[in-house]
């Protein structure tokens, strides 16, 4: 499917994302049920996480590289070994709002979100919460997050 990749707005193939990353939802799997239910409908069950067309294959590309961190230096380490203490660095600012990000658009895609005169969404439907590509910003690491 061609259009315009919700990260960088550039005109492209775009790629099914999941919108938790996959390794999160793997981990449900391997944990509990083969299978994942919603919140919303709890007797349907799922194989696979939610997934939408938002990334071109440069967006993606740069979402996994950041996944593959996490998963590997934080997730794996506190869920298999009980490790707490973690040093970090941008890496973890970028995947933590990439997931922010997906799951924002997600919810945005939702016509309750904007028929529910209580949340008062203020947002075009189907903008595009385009960032650019390295935005400049400055961040204050520590040497390990407790």
């Amino acid at each position: 499917m061609t259009d315009k990749c919700r990260l960088y707005g550039v005109e492209e193939e775009l790629r099914q994302s999941h919108i938790l990353p996959k390794f999160i939802i793997d981990y449900f799997k391997s944990t509990g049920s083969r299978f994942i239910r919603g919140f919303s409908t709890p007797n349907q069950r799922r194989q696979d996480g939610i997934k939408r067309n938002y990334l071109s294959h440069q967006a993606e590309q740069d979402f996994s590289i950041r996944e593959k961190w996490f998963a590997e230096n934080f997730f794996r380490r506190f869920m298999d070994d009980g490790q707490s203490i973690f040093p970090y660095d941008k890496n973890l600012y970028y995947f933590l709002i990439s997931v922010l990000w997906r799951g924002l658009l997600h919810q945005l895609e939702l016509p309750e979100i904007y028929s529910n005169p209580q949340l008062k969404v203020d947002f075009p439907k189907n903008s595009s919460l385009c960032l650019p590509k390295y935005p400049r910003v400055k961040l204050l690491e520590q040497s390990s997050v407790r």
